[in-house]
């Protein structure tokens, strides 16, 4: 009987030892696993610290652009309202010479020439003008394509996150 009983002492003994080797290497298991998730979990975090950097960098980029526009269109609206005013004298120093003209040389020689030197010297500013809106034109336009860019770019990372 003592041996019936050992060999059954034994055979628990030895199945317990078995469980707890499984269970050792279950826990092991779960511990990598868990050390792996808790990896994962820390680069999610670094990734969406970074991606929220890159959104606000986006974000200061948009408003000094929108300053920038802005600033731009105001100046382009003064140059072309000081290109109508300088249109609208130069027409009227264009009459003023036709005026003169008709009256003959006899009339006006000296004043006259100081016209024509004047109406050319406010054409010539009138040209300038003319490039200088131009050129602030299509600045303005530039900008609006790069401020649209970058309401796009901004848009696609609110989606990603």
């Amino acid at each position: 009987m003592r041996s019936l009983l050992s060999q059954a002492l034994h055979e628990t003994y030895s199945a317990t030892g078995q469980q707890l080797e499984q269970a050792g290497r279950r826990l092991r298991l779960c511990q990598h696993s868990l050390g792996a998730l808790w990896h994962q979990a820390r680069q999610a975090r670094q990734g969406a610290e970074e991606l929220r950097g890159a959104v606000q960098g986006l974000k200061v980029e948009e408003l000094a652009l929108q300053l920038q526009t802005h600033g731009g269109t105001q100046a382009l609206q003064g140059a072309q309202a000081g290109l109508l005013l300088l249109a609208e004298r130069l027409t009227e120093l264009e009459r003023t010479l036709a005026s003169l003209a008709r009256r003959g040389p006899r009339h006006g020689a000296v004043e006259l020439a100081a016209l024509k030197m004047h109406v050319e010297q406010q054409s010539l500013a009138l040209r300038a003008l003319a490039g200088s809106t131009q050129h602030q034109q299509q600045r303005a336009a530039r900008q609006a394509q790069q401020l649209a860019r970058l309401q796009e770019q901004q848009l696609q990372h609110r989606t990603r996150t």
